[in-house]
Order: C-alpha cells, then structure tokens, then sequence
C-alpha cells in the first residue's frame, strides 16, 4: 500500500492542495486572499484528507505571508516537516 503525501503550492490567487497516493487521488482550491487564521486552514485541511493520513507533505508559495502557517499545519496534519520546494531545490 502506496503512502498518501499532501501537496500545496501556495499563489498569489489561490492555494492548490493534492493528495497523492502513487498520483494524484483528490484536489481542491482555496482563495489566497485574505490571509485567515491556521484554525481556518486546519479545519479544511481536515475535511479535505477525510480518513486519509498522509506521512508527508510538500509546500510550495510565492506568498511568503502564508507560508509559515501551511508549513506548521502540514507538520501537524503529517507529523513531519513538509518539503519546502523554492528556488533552492534541485
């Protein structure tokens, strides 16, 4: 049994979130703006995996305001720290 990742990749418009299980298995889209509380954020995050508990996620943003609440709601949704993909990643 494949493990299940959570992505999201944070833009200026709206936030992308993937659930991957070998390929992508659900999506869904947010607005970006405003920037809401981490509990807003959990709370669909929630909703959105279900039953599904994923061992990792990945994050990528070009709204620095936002990332450091996804990247603290992944480690909490996952249990691990997400894989922070920028312009350092190869």
């Amino acid at each position: 049994m494949a493990d299940i990742i959570i992505a999201i990749d944070i833009g200026n418009t709206g936030i992308k979130i993937g659930l991957f299980k070998d390929t992508l298995i659900s999506k869904a889209t947010i607005r970006t703006r405003p920037l809401e509380e981490g509990s807003f954020y959990e709370e669909i995050l929630r909703k959105f995996i279900g039953d599904e508990q994923p061992v990792g996620g990945v994050l990528s943003s070009v709204v620095p305001s936002h990332s450091r609440i996804f990247a603290t709601l992944l480690k909490t949704v996952t249990g691990n720290p997400p894989l922070l993909v920028d312009h350092s990643v190869d």
